[in-house]
């Protein structure tokens, strides 16, 4: 699941740091059109090129996902990420909905729509990325989603160390 959820967030973050550009004048148009270019190349990654990972992100990139201490570098993580996706989700779609940027960093929140193989129950994932950019590429993505919302909603539980009683219901 971390690398699912990975995956969603990268492809957030692309989006956020292609849409993002604060300079001036004309050079601010050419950078807010490279960032642009960047957000459709990481939806198209997403939806149905994983090859467009190589031009997205860089070899050394480092993804920092939901707090894990899990280690995840370069294109190949993401395409990895995509392709358990595609294992665990009959259909999935990724959508950008506000981007963002500044400099060398690019931010956007996203949302995320699957149906699961087998129950063909829908999954629906919002979360926020930031890219930051060098040389062209993302070198650094920080990721965060509310899955385990969605795991709950759809019957997973928790059981908090120590304790017997499980939560089964989404927070409010």
């Amino acid at each position: 699941m971390k690398k699912i959820d990975h995956f969603m967030i990268t492809g957030i973050v692309l989006a956020l740091v292609l849409a993002a550009g604060n300079l001036g004048g004309e050079v601010k148009m050419k950078k807010e059109e490279q960032h642009k270019a960047v957000a459709r190349l990481v939806e198209e990654m997403y939806n149905r090129d994983l090859n467009k990972a190589d031009e997205i992100f860089h070899p050394d990139c480092l993804h920092h996902i939901n707090g894990s201490d899990e280690k995840l570098l370069g294109p190949d993580a993401i395409r990895q990420s995509i392709l358990q996706m595609k294992e665990s989700f009959v259909s999935f779609h990724t959508t950008i909905n506000e981007l963002f940027g500044e400099n060398d960093q690019v931010a956007f929140r996203w949302t995320w729509v699957g149906k699961m193989k087998g129950s063909g129950l829908d999954y629906t994932l919002h979360g926020n990325t930031i890219f930051r950019f060098a040389d062209g590429k993302v070198i650094e993505e920080w990721a965060v989603d509310d899955r385990l919302r969605e795991m709950l909603k759809l019957g997973f539980t928790l059981t908090p160390p120590g304790r017997g009683e499980k939560v089964s219901e989404a927070p409010k």
